[in-house]
């Protein structure tokens, strides 16, 4: 639409003015040219890529206001433009969660909201919920917003759907679901959205499929070893260089793996596994940026904290680490977009779990007023895009608790209307981002 858009601004200026193509028309023309061939391993709409940026560039020097990839692009300013000599570039506005998307493992679906971007209050889109296979357990969104990944748990399976930008609607894609050895749980795309990495629910090893970029359809490509019983969650670092797994064994551990840049091939980092003194890593995370590695410990009820190695992608412990949760059971943490707190829902307690992260060392401090109660059984818990707000999947209570997020001091408040009804058993989430 991008790019018809633009060449009928080229027709009606050409029909105007009965002038001849500038050269600005001429660029806009290639730039027409180049969506319909994109490359083969680099997403054009993933900011963090290089197609991004140029195709960026070029819309907000020549000043179109319509956006490139869903992203409102602003024209240089203040003697910044290509003019003036200058070889400044603009800031890329942070994405915005639109969707959020939910997974159901008991009623084997996915519910589809929109948010609201003032209050955060969640309205299920029409259509919704979406039939998934048994047991779904996490769901993902790829970075160009155009598709979306679930892990049928009970099922062997992964579902695949092309995802409505304007209204949300999911869409099983051509060959959908995708088969698998085993029983799928935790899932996690690279950076350029051309791979996407599967845990299974048991075994010990890691599945990549590769992910067409016109159609979002997956090809199995290999798997690699882990060294746990499985590995709950996966989590790759900003660099998209390293990943992280963690597993549900006694001692906890956390696998780390090289991450081949040519072919996305994984290769377990010297030290691994770090074996830590918990019991149960189910949840690890990596903050946005790129620091530190936390993990969760399920019977412990502790947080383990780790100092990131850039060169080597090995791991160290953080003075002061373990951190008590102070609740029982925490599942699934995450590190919030700015990097200054840390949340984990307590699945034994119905309680969520808040901490400012120490910029400088890592260590974690209990942020005032919590634990912050929510649903009962809380799996998972993600926060969107530009910090704003906060969610939670109860599992139990069959409902999505939502917060704002002080920006100040990280606690939560809970949101007007919330909770907000899911299906059965609400286990993973997803944000749907533009």
């Amino acid at each position: 639409m991008l790019g018809f858009g633009i060449f009928k601004k080229i027709q009606i200026s050409f029909a105007l003015n009965r002038i001849d193509l500038d050269y600005k028309s001429f660029i806009l023309f290639s730039l027409f040219l180049g969506f319909c061939n994109p490359a083969e391993f680099e997403n054009p709409c993933d900011p963090k890529s290089e197609t991004f940026r140029k195709n960026y560039l070029i819309i907000s020097d020549l000043g179109i206001k319509s956006g490139y990839c869903g992203i409102s692009s602003t024209p240089f300013s203040n003697g910044s433009n290509s003019n003036t000599g200058t070889n400044q570039t603009p800031t890329i506005p942070t994405k915005v969660a639109k969707f959020l998307m939910v997974s159901n493992a008991g009623s084997n679906n996915v519910n589809v909201y929109t948010i609201n971007s003032t209050t955060g209050a969640l309205t299920q889109i029409s259509g919704s919920p979406f039939a998934a296979g048994g047991g779904a357990r996490f769901v993902t969104a790829h970075p160009s917003g155009l598709f979306a990944y679930v892990a049928n748990g009970s099922g062997s399976s992964i579902s695949a759907y092309l995802i409505n930008t304007t209204t949300g609607f999911l869409t099983p894609i051509s060959g959908s679901p995708f088969a698998i050895p085993v029983n799928p749980y935790a899932l996690t795309i690279n950076a350029a959205g051309t791979l996407l990495y599967v845990a299974p629910y048991s075994g010990t090893l890691i599945y990549m499929y590769s992910i067409n970029l016109t159609t979002g359809a997956l090809t199995f490509v290999n798997s690699f070893s882990n060294t746990g019983v499985y590995a709950a969650s996966l989590a790759i670092d900003p660099t998209g260089k390293y990943m992280y797994a963690g597993d549900t064994t006694n001692p906890g551990r956390i696998d780390a793996f090289q991450i081949d840049s040519s072919n996305g091939f994984l290769t377990p980092i010297a030290g691994s596994p770090y074996i830590n003194g918990g019991n149960d890593t189910i949840g690890v995370t990596v903050d946005p940026t790129g620091k530190y590695v936390y993990a969760t410990n399920y019977f412990t009820n502790d947080i383990y904290g780790y100092v990131l190695n850039p060169t080597t992608g090995q791991l160290s412990g953080i003075p002061g680490s373990p951190f008590a949760t102070g609740s029982s059971a925490p599942t699934f943490i995450i590190v919030e977009a700015t990097g200054k707190f840390l949340y984990v829902p307590n699945s034994g307690t119905n309680n969520i779990s808040g901490f400012t992260v120490n910029q400088t060392t890592g260590a974690l401090t209990s942020i005032s007023g919590s634990p912050f109660l929510c649903g009962a059984s809380p799996s998972v818990v993600y926060a969107d895009p530009s910090s704003t707000f906060l969610y939670s999947a109860n599992t139990s209570g069959n409902n999505v608790s939502g917060f704002t997020i002080n920006s100040t001091t990280g606690a939560l408040t809970p949101i007007a209307g919330s909770p907000f009804a899911a299906g059965t058993s609400p286990f993973g989430f997803g944000f749907v981002s533009y």
